[in-house]
Order: structure tokens, then sequence, then C-alpha cells
């Protein structure tokens, strides 16, 4: 009886999240309420989950990778600076397809013959400020680049919006998954190129690795980064991928999902951790690109690096203002 409940439980939860990803995904993309709520009704059967998949997506090519950009409804001029820097790299680059958010590289870094489509999302929630509200909808009219998640915007809240993303990917075509926060400098034909030309495993799961005392959970209630024992018991996270930037593939995203689910693992205020811990229960270790590719050190990242050494990055920062990103474009510009 009691593993009958917790089943049902399990069950309720993914419909529950389900119902939330494409609500929000019908809100937002105009002319699909109907749609998604015939679809949501299918996800409900296990015989249909493989038909629904493929009818939901977006676009079809051989290659497919999605970046989801995490920020916050007040945080325009962070989204506008991206939008004027490395994501205008990929614009210039590229052709839309369909909608401005999903392009199709004109130049494949690796030279391959193959499609590659690149779909990016600004991912945020809710504001209590109508004035905030009010120039996000503007804005996404304008742009057509946001995700917006039903729920009113909390820090305490950053590991839903991360899975909320993830179970959209998972519907998706995909090959590889980029979470990256508004605050970091993305330079997307650097990391394309390093997907294409490395060898990697068929489970990646890679980014700023942490790793020794940063692994030691915060009891501190009045600390930022604390973690009831409901949520955890253990005294060390496992090593994960520091939150700013990580990379996952397919395989792993499913994974992940999969193990959150049917282990009723229930999110806690530590996105990037609670991945980690996610990422240990299915066997995935974290590969570490931190001073290698990625360089998640602070606002002042790069100064003092000479232009090649740079160059050896194609992901820096980690609170950037929208000054240093601007910086950091034209260095990688010119």
């Amino acid at each position: 009886m009691m593993r009958f409940r917790v089943i049902k439980l399990v069950g309720i939860f993914s419909l529950f999240v389900t119902a939330v990803f494409l609500y929000t995904f019908s809100e937002f993309v105009p002319g699909t309420s109907s749609y998604f709520t015939k679809l949501f009704q299918e996800r409900s059967t296990k015989e249909n989950h493989m038909s629904t998949r493929n009818q939901i997506q977006l676009i079809q090519a051989n290659e497919q990778l999605i970046i989801f950009i995490t920020s916050a409804p007040f945080y325009t001029s962070r989204r506008l600076s991206i939008r004027q820097t490395w994501l205008s790299l990929l614009v210039s680059n590229s052709v839309a397809r369909r909608r401005s958010n999903i392009r199709t590289l004109m130049k494949n870094p690796s030279n391959s013959p193959s499609n590659l489509v690149i779909h990016y999302w600004f991912v945020c929630g809710h504001d209590t400020n109508v004035d905030v509200e009010f120039v996000v909808r503007n804005e996404s009219a304008v742009y057509g680049d946001i995700l917006r998640l039903n729920y009113t915007e909390s820090y305490s809240l950053l590991a839903f919006k991360t899975m909320s993303s993830l179970w959209l990917a998972s519907v998706m075509d995909v090959r590889f998954i980029v979470k990256v926060d508004d605050d970091v400098y993305l330079h997307v034909p650097k990391m394309i190129w390093w997907l294409k030309t490395s060898s990697l495993p068929e489970k990646l799961y890679a980014g700023a690795v942490q790793d020794g005392v940063e692994l030691k959970v915060i009891r501190n209630p009045k600390h930022k980064w604390f973690v009831s024992e409901q949520f955890l018991n253990d005294t060390l996270f496992p090593p994960y991928c520091n939150g700013p930037f990580y990379i996952l593939s397919k395989s792993t995203l499913l994974e992940l999902l999969k193990v959150s689910l049917n282990e009723g693992l229930t999110p806690f205020p530590l996105e990037d951790a609670y991945i980690g811990i996610l990422a240990k229960r299915v066997g995935i270790a974290p590969l570490q690109l931190n001073g290698k590719h990625v360089l998640i050190a602070g606002p002042w990242v790069g100064i003092g690096l000479e232009d090649k050494k740079l160059h050896d990055f194609f992901a820096l920062g980690h609170g950037l203002s929208t000054e240093r990103m601007f910086k950091l474009h034209a260095r990688f510009t010119n």
C-alpha cells in the first residue's frame, strides 16, 4: 500500500511538472493553447508518450542545440546587452527558422555538411511590479525569445526554473542543452567547435566543477545558501557544475529527469548542487572545463589576460555588468 502511494505521488508530481511546462509554453507561443492542452492529455498516458514527443519537435534538422539563458524580469538591460553582444555573433552568421530565436548556422564550425540548428530562450518568471511586467511583455513581443514560467520570480525557485527548462528540452530533438546565466559571456561558435571536435562522453555533464570545501552543505538558516535537512541529509554535496554555465547531452538530461521523478527527489534552492545530486544518482561524473575552456571567475574575468589566452575560452564571467559584457565582446570580435 505504501509503495502504491509513493508511485501515485510521483505520478501526480510528473503530471504537475508537465502541466506547468505546457501551460507556460502555450502562453508564450500564440495560438497554441488548445494544442498543448490536447498534448498534455496525451502525455498522461504512457502508450502515447513517444508519439507526443515526436509531435512537439519544433524543427527538423540533423543536429540541434538549445541554449537556456536564465534571467529575471527586471534584468532587461542584461538581455539587451546579450542580444547586442554574443547573441549577435549567432544572428549574423545564421538565418532565422520560423521564429527569431531558432537559427540555422550558415557556417558550420567543423565544416560538417549537416545542418546545425540553435534554439535560444531567455527564461524568467513573473514580477509583482506591474511596470516591470509591462516592459517584459513588450520586450517579448518585439524579440520573441523570452520563455516565461508561470510563477513569481524568486531565488529559492531556481531549481524549479532549471527543471522546467529541462522538461522543455526533453521533448525536443536536440543533441546538447546549454544552461547559462544572463551575466556570463558565451562565445557560441567557439563552444560549438569544441562540442564537434572534442572526444566527449555520450552522457555529457560539463562546466566549472565545484569540489573541495565548496561542497560543504550550509546549515545556517541566515545564509543565502542554507539547505535544510529536510531537503538533504548529507553534510557534503557531490561534485557539481557551477550554476552560471554548464552543458548537458540529451542522454544525460533524460537520465536526470528520470531519476528526479522515480526517486522523488525534492528540488532545493541550490539549483546547481541539485543537478549534481541527480547526476551522482545515475553515475554521471561532471567534466571539469574551468580554466580550460570555461572561466567562471567573477565580474572582472579576463582583465590581465592577453587576447590570445582569452580566446581559449568560450564561457566567461559570472556577475558581468553590461559594460564588461561589451568590453569582452569587443576583445573577441577584434
